[in-house]
């Protein structure tokens, strides 16, 4: 690139073409394609220009590319002070702080809300997922968690009354009889280690891919009733993951609890 009789600048660029080989039927041989297969990025090389600065020398490549139109300011540019121009200069920093605390702001409540959201799972998850998100609410609520050590049990909450041992279950289905056998059988280890009866807790999380609107129905039901007559006839507790989020919500909301008088025992 010239200017004025003067090279201002040049650019450069590499491309490849890989051979093809290629037979005749009778012999073999390589073929260049006209296709293209790699080229480089384009470098653009300048030279030093006595009479130019570097970003003078720029700008007029720049212009010739067709890229700027507007002339560089030289350095001394930045020593002239224009009337306003300091206090325009002062409200860009003011407002990049703003903005700065705001971001921050915002990270923060975005966290919050993702800690807030979590505890939907208390009526969809399952597994140890589950597990954790129900231990986490009763320690939310004051309860002491503990891990297991009596039996299998998820984990045991200690209250004013004593250790209750507790179970989590997420089922696609009701709440079965066979879960109700497996906490029966923590409070046999109980009895056994401790010599106390011990009480416990079945935490179900029944039809967990359905909307709370259609679980505990007629057709289906968290605790069937073998399941509901077991329970009570070993002094288990069953708690529905549907009720218990409804009363966690009130919690989370500051307003107090709701209690329903004929579902002591099935929460």
């Amino acid at each position: 690139m010239n200017r004025e009789g003067r090279l201002l600048g040049g650019s450069h660029r590499v491309r490849f073409y890989k051979a093809r080989s290629r037979s005749s039927g009778y012999e073999a041989y390589k073929e260049w394609p006209s296709i293209l297969d790699l080229s480089t990025g384009e470098s653009i090389f300048l030279t030093p220009l006595a009479d130019l600065d570097e970003q003078q020398a720029v700008g007029l490549l720049l212009a010739d590319l067709g890229l700027k139109e507007e002339s560089p300011p030289p350095k001394w540019v930045e020593k002239l002070v224009v009337p306003g121009a300091v206090d325009l200069s002062k409200d860009v920093e003011d407002l990049s702080r703003a903005i700065a605390d705001i971001e921050a702001k915002k990270v923060q409540k975005l966290d919050d809300l993702k800690k807030r959201e979590q505890w939907a799972k208390l009526v969809y998850a399952t597994g140890a997922e589950l597990e954790k998100i129900f231990g986490e609410s009763l320690t939310l609520l004051g309860g002491k968690i503990s891990e297991a050590k009596y039996a299998t049990e998820e984990y045991v909450l200690t209250v004013p009354q004593g250790e209750l041992l507790i179970e989590v279950k997420g089922n696609t289905k009701s709440v079965s009889l066979d879960n109700v056998r497996q906490v029966l059988d923590y409070t046999i280890h109980y009895l056994k280690d401790t010599k106390k009866e011990g009480k416990g807790v079945l935490f179900g999380n029944a039809w967990r891919l359905l909307l709370l609107d259609e679980r505990d129905t007629k057709d289906k039901p968290y605790f069937p009733d073998d399941v509901r007559k077991t329970a009570e006839k070993h002094g288990i507790a069953l708690i529905s993951s549907k009720a218990y989020f409804e009363a966690f919500c009130d919690f989370l909301a500051g307003k107090k609890g709701r209690r329903n008088p004929n579902q002591d025992r099935y929460i």
